[in-house]
């Protein structure tokens, strides 16, 4: 997927659902396809259920294949793009037959042998030149992981290297995506070596509003691996029976514009239309998934569609200007990095839940964006490729790579500034981060040989040169174990409430390693909650922004914790994206560091006004809204 941003929705025929092939209607589709075209769609994801099109011999169904010829005649006379999903083996809550798996599964070559089989007649069967010119890119599969797993990363890697090798040899120039969940070998490393784009489906969950938009953003920079990758938000949605139409159309507005402000090729929501198939598997047991759409399954438009409608006039007119080909994001010298482990299928007895290490390092994140910091996400791997940042964050991580601590101090020396929270979790207690403790951190451990480790302090008091705080932690027990240090050559700078070292800072050449004992952004996460602590992670992050010297394009004055500015630009001018992510009415100033010499409005999803002076915006916004903002400085 290149070029245009791609606006799409997941489709199924209206009122059809997963039917659509063997029912077909064109009609119904026709007034679908012409439907999307007026709210601006240019793009959709569509799935074959293999059941429909197929037998256990591999062979294909004329009448299947002329549906789906004239699905696709369809969608081009109407300008849309179409994104052809292959192996439907889950979708919407059950796993589907593909009659030809055989007996060893789909991971097998028996497998590979019947789709090479299938997709050839296939393509044949529908027209070569139909597919040439109809098909704008493929998807190996819909959430292959719900229906097979894998034994290892390396099986699965290996089967759709060469899913994506067999479409290759057949439709060479079209982009491969795999269309699945955030699973074993679909981590951004490994999805990058074997995709065309990364992609993420994304139905998160949080009580706190403001970390669940910023979510979005979050999972767009750890796929888009430092900005080198292309990304789409492939799947993002919610249905009418979980929320309202209102708040689901409110999600759209921010969720939609922080995923394009933080870099992303496209976003496709789930799904283009509501289904009147009560008594249909899946929707027998899923009634849920039977109002997800934009459009009800009568036709008539919800109020989410109007605001793709919106958004598709932004998109249009950051095109029409020429934005989005010269603009790009701008990001800060700051990097939050994370473990091999969470990716690598050779490191073996390290026992973590994936979630877990990534919950802390999105209470990282989201910290640093309501402060105008604008960081990149990427592998501790990746770090010595990237070039010169002035922070690295390693938020609660229980262990990291030999090979990386030892990187750490040579990137300290030459000036960088480390920050690392301690971390263990009770899940795999035979453990340490790190062997390098005095010469990184001047400190070593100080608990009695066995010990568990020890809760966090409720209190820490920092005191370093002109700078003090007092830091809340708050109380979860040991879902996250902290630990205790002896400086030996580092300065404590800040204690607990008893005195007790818990934050300290070690000068090693040109730069600082920074080390709390306690893992605050773990600690931090809790999305039962709707208290944040996020203010008391930032008053750390303070410091060890001071001590690098970082200055942010931008800066926030108010905006009670819940506000991103995403800037665009080059040298004079630059866009601003600025998102409220509460669900509140908000006032707050964006600071500028270049200042503002004119500003014009792009475009507004949302009741937003501006005031401009010379060096600010100050902004009244209403709950979860988003505007687009022009700035030319001085």
């Amino acid at each position: 997927m290149g070029g245009e941003f791609v606006l799409g929705v997941n489709y199924w025929a209206r009122g059809l659902g997963t039917s659509m092939w063997r029912r077909w209607r064109r009609e119904v589709i026709e007034s679908d396809v012409k439907l999307m075209k007026e709210l601006g769609i240019n793009s959709v994801r569509f799935f074959i259920l293999i059941q429909d099109f197929s037998n256990p011999h591999a062979e294909v169904r004329e009448e299947a294949c002329a549906h789906l010829r004239e699905f696709l005649k369809l969608l081009k006379e109407n300008g849309i793009k179409a994104y052809l999903t292959l192996l439907v083996g889950h979708m919407s809550g059950r796993n589907w037959l593909i009659p030809f798996e055989g007996r060893e599964g789909i991971f097998s070559t028996e497998f590979l042998y019947n789709l090479r089989k299938f997709l050839n007649s296939l393509i044949k069967c529908v027209g070569r030149d139909v597919i040439k010119e109809c098909v704008s890119g493929w998807v190996i599969s819909n959430e292959l992981m719900l229906y097979s797993r894998p034994k290892s990363r390396a099986q699965y890697l290996g089967f759709v290297r060469a899913v994506k090798d067999l479409i290759k040899s057949l439709d060479p120039n079209k982009p491969v995506g795999l269309g699945d969940v955030s699973d074993l070998g679909t981590e951004p490393p490994n999805m990058a070596e074997v995709a065309d784009y990364n992609a993420f489906h994304l139905y998160y969950y949080d009580s706190d509003v403001v970390r669940h938009g910023l979510a979005y953003a979050f999972a767009t920079e750890l796929y888009s691996l430092g900005g080198k990758v292309r990304v789409v938000a492939e799947e993002l949605g919610f249905s009418s029976a979980q929320y309202s139409d209102e708040e689901i159309t409110k999600f759209l507005r921010v969720v939609l514009t922080t995923v394009l402000a933080n870099g992303a090729s496209g976003a496709l929501i789930w799904c283009f239309s509501d289904f009147s198939t009560e008594a249909e598997p899946p929707y027998l047991w899923k009634p849920f998934e039977l109002s997800f759409g934009l459009v009800r399954s009568d036709g008539s438009l919800k109020p989410q569609a109007y605001v793709v409608r919106e958004f598709s006039k932004l998109i249009s007119e950051l095109s029409s200007r020429g934005f989005l080909s010269k603009f790009r994001p701008i990001k800060d010298s700051v990097v939050i990095t994370y473990p091999a482990f969470t990716y690598r299928d050779d490191i073996e007895f390290i026992s973590y839940d994936y979630s877990v290490i990534m919950s802390a390092l999105l209470e990282s994140y989201v910290a640093l964006k309501t402060a105008g910091v604008n960081p990149l996400v990427l592998p501790e791997e990746y770090l010595s490729r990237y070039g010169s940042v002035k922070v690295v964050l390693a938020p609660s991580i229980p262990t990291m790579l030999s090979t990386t601590w030892r990187w750490f101090i040579s990137y300290v020396e030459s000036g960088g500034v480390l920050y690392y929270s301690f971390a263990k979790y009770p899940t795999w207690l035979h453990e340490a981060p790190t062997h390098l403790w005095s010469e990184l951190f001047g400190v070593v451990p100080n608990l009695p040989a066995g010990s568990v480790g020890t809760e966090a302090p409720t209190e820490v008091f920092i005191n370093y040169g002109k700078y003090r705080e007092v830091i809340k932690v708050p109380r979860r027990g040991f879902k996250a174990i902290s630990y205790l240090f002896k400086p030996i050559k580092s300065e404590v700078v800040g204690r607990d409430s008893s005195g007790t070292p818990q934050v300290f800072i070690n000068r090693l050449g040109n730069g600082y390693a920074v080390l709390t004992s306690f893992p605050i952004e773990a600690l931090s996460y809790d999305r039962y909650s709707r208290d944040s602590w996020r203010v008391e992670v930032r008053k750390l992050y303070s410091l060890v922004m001071k001590l690098a010297n970082v200055r942010s394009y931008v800066s926030i004055e108010g905006g009670e914790d819940s506000i991103e500015v995403v800037p665009w630009g080059g040298s004079d001018e630059a866009l601003l994206f600025i998102i409220n992510h509460s669900v509140s009415n908000t006032e707050f100033k964006v600071l500028l560091s270049k200042g503002v010499r004119r500003y014009e409005v792009i475009h507004s999803l949302g009741n937003v006004t501006h005031e401009p002076s010379n060096d600010s915006l100050r902004v009244r916004t209403e709950g979860r809204s988003a505007s687009v903002i022009y700035i030319e400085h001085p």
